[in-house]
């Protein structure tokens, strides 16, 4: 037997990486700078600025930082922060159109849902749920 099928896509944007510097240059500067408003002006206020500057980045970070994958196998859909889709709640995948970025599926209860996966794995998807790839429902 086979190795399951499973798509794993992150739905970050590819620049994301590239913000370690950012996290290890301006994390460390507030930090520094409360040490140093304190000790030198013993001013509350100052320090009080510095300090929610540091946690408006560390906000910041964890929200870079936080797991953003898409994972598609034969137990269903799983999203970042949302609750995973089994496929016995997914009647089909779309095809998606000329101007769609993502794949659309359609839930049994007849709402059409876009993934934040992009057109090309349309086939995979339906293949990986046993669904068929169909064109979208036309609206009313």
């Amino acid at each position: 037997m086979g190795e399951a099928e499973e798509i794993r896509h992150d739905t970050r944007p590819g620049f994301a990486r590239y913000y370690l510097w950012f996290l290890c240059v301006f994390i460390p500067v507030p930090a520094i700078q409360i040490v140093l408003t304190w000790n030198a002006w013993r001013s509350a206020w100052v320090t009080a600025l510095y300090v929610v500057w540091l946690i408006s980045l560390l906000v910041i970070a964890a929200l870079l930082l936080r797991p953003a994958l898409i994972v598609i196998n034969e137990d269903g859909i799983k999203r970042p922060l949302r609750r995973p889709i089994p496929w016995a709640d997914i009647e089909a995948v779309n095809r998606p159109g000329r101007f769609d970025e993502y794949v659309p599926i359609t839930l049994r209860n007849g709402r059409s849902l876009p993934l934040l996966l992009p057109k090309r794995y349309a086939e995979q998807v339906a293949r990986i749920g046993n669904r068929p790839l169909q064109d979208p429902p036309k609206p009313t």
